[in-house]
C-alpha cells in the first residue's frame, strides 16, 4: 500500500476535524493558545459594507467611514535619524519601540477578511506619499507587503485568525466572513455585533507564558515593524533588508505555532515538528527515531517537548539505521537551568522536536549571538 502524500495527509486531517466540528453547536477549537498577538487592547476592525470601507472601534462600538487619511495615519511611522552631532566613535542605536508606539497610538487594525485587505491595497495605490522629516509614509508600497503577509501581528485578518483557531464545519469556506458568522450562529445579527463577537472568538484561547515563546513574539513584532518602516523608503538597500526581515518574521511565526500542544501532530505532517520515538539516553546525548520530514541538521538548535514543557537542545548527528532516520540530541540545554534530563526522567512515550529561529541567542560563548550561560545550570 502506497503511503499518503503530505497533501493527502493534510486533507484527510482537515476533513476529519471539520466533520467532527460540524457535529457540535459551534466550531471546534483547533489551537489551544490565543492566536492574536497584538500588544494592545485598542482594536479597530476595517470592513466593507455597501461597496464602502468602514472602521469599527471595538471598544466603543462606533462605526465611521474609513478614509485615505486614516490609512496615512496608520502607516506614518517615525524613522529616527542619526543626529548631526552624534559622535562617530559611538554606535547609533535608534529607540527600540518608537515606530510601534506611534502606530499603536491609533489603535491596532484588524481586517475583516482578505477581500478587505485587497480593497485597502487598491485604495493605497493612489496614495504614494513621500517621507516628511523624521517620518516615513508610503502606503502603496507598505500595503504591497501587507497584502502578501500571513500571520500579521499588527494587521491580522479576522477570517484567517479564526481559521487558525477553529475548525470550520464541513461545507463552510474558511475565507468567507459570512460562513464564520453562520458557523457561530450569528446569521441574523447586525454586522457590527457580528464582527465584535467574531473578534472575541479570535481573541480567545490560553496565553503561553513560556519565555522562549514570548521572546519569539517580541521578535516577530519588532521584525514586522521593521518591515513596514523599511518598506516606506524604496531602494535597493531597503529591498535587501526587507528580504532578510521577512525571512526572520516567517521563522518566528512558524516557531510560535509549534508551541501549541493542539497543533503538534498537525505540524508533524508538514515537517514544522517531528516525532521522536524509541529513544534512549547514551551518556550526554539521547538517540531515537525521528519522523520525516525533519527540517534540521547536525549543529542546529532545536526545542524538544512533551506538549507541556519545552527544552532547548542541539542536533548532534543524523544517521540511517535499518533504513530509518535516527537523530541524536544533546541532553543539556543551552540557556535554561532545567535540562532535557528532566523530561527524559518522566519517560514520555513520544516527544516532538522543532527548530529554533536563527535569531534567538545560542548561549555558546564566543559566537555572534552568545549570551552568558545561566548560573543555575548544571
Amino acid at each position: 500500500m502506497n503511503e499518503l502524500t503530505i497533501k493527502e495527509q493534510l486533507e484527510s486531517h482537515e476533513t476529519y476535524h471539520r466533520i467532527a466540528s460540524a457535529l457540535g453547536d459551534q466550531p471546534m477549537r483547533k489551537a489551544t493558545f490565543r492566536r492574536m498577538h497584538q500588544p494592545t487592547h485598542v482594536q479597530k476592525i476595517i470592513f466593507e459594507r455597501r461597496n464602502a470601507l468602514h472602521l469599527l472601534d471595538a471598544t466603543s462600538g462606533m462605526v465611521a467611514p474609513f478614509k485615505a487619511q486614516e490609512m496615512v495615519n496608520y502607516f506614518t511611522v517615525p524613522f529616527p535619524e542619526k543626529p548631526a552631532d552624534w559622535s562617530e566613535d559611538t554606535e547609533w542605536v535608534p529607540e527600540k519601540y518608537t515606530a510601534e508606539d506611534h502606530m499603536l497610538s491609533y489603535g491596532a487594525l484588524v481586517f475583516a477578511d482578505r477581500r478587505t485587505v485587497n480593497l485597502v491595497h487598491r485604495l493605497a495605490k493612489g496614495h504614494g506619499y513621500g517621507a516628511e522629516p523624521g517620518f516615513s509614509c508610503n502606503p502603496r508600497r507598505q500595503m504591497d507587503f501587507l497584502s502578501r503577509m500571513r500571520d500579521s501581528v499588527l494587521f491580522p485578518v479576522l477570517t484567517e485568525v479564526l481559521d487558525r483557531s477553529y475548525w470550520i464545519p464541513q461545507g463552510f469556506t474558511p475565507s468567507n466572513l459570512d460562513d464564520w458568522a453562520e458557523a457561530f450562529d450569528l446569521g441574523n445579527t447586525p454586522v457590527e455585533s457580528t464582527l465584535l463577537t467574531l473578534l472575541g472568538h479570535a481573541n480567545s484561547g490560553e496565553v503561553c507564558h513560556d519565555d522562549l515563546y514570548l521572546k519569539a513574539t517580541e521578535d516577530a513584532l519588532r521584525n514586522e515593524m521593521s518591515i513596514f518602516t523599511t518598506a516606506s523608503r524604496p531602494s535597493t538597500r531597503s529591498d535587501h533588508a526587507l528580504f532578510q526581515r521577512i525571512e526572520k518574521y516567517v521563522s518566528h511565526t512558524e516557531f510560535m505555532e509549534c508551541f501549541d500542544p493542539s497543533l503538534l501532530d498537525f505540524h508533524a505532517i508538514t515537517g514544522l515538528t517531528s516525532y521522536l520515538t524509541d529513544y534512549q539516553q547514551i551518556g550526554k546525548s539521547v538517540e531515537g527515531l525521528i519522523s520525516s520530514p525533519f527540517m534540521s541538521k547536525a549543529g542546529k538548535k532545536v526545542i524538544i517537548t512533551d506538549g507541556k514543557d519545552f527544552y532547548r537542545s542541539e542536533v548532534l548527528e543524523l544517521k540511517f539505521v535499518d533504513h530509518r532516520l535516527v537523530a541524536g540530541f544533546a541532553v543539556r540545554g543551552a540557556r535554561r537551568a532545567t535540562t532535557l534530563q528532566d523530561l527524559l526522567d518522566s519517560q514520555p512515550e513520544k516527544l516532538w522536536v522543532f527548530v529554533e529561529p536563527f535569531s534567538l541567542p545560542s548561549g555558546e560563548p564566543g559566537t555572534r549571538w552568545a549570551t552568558e550561560p545561566d548560573v543555575n545550570e548544571n
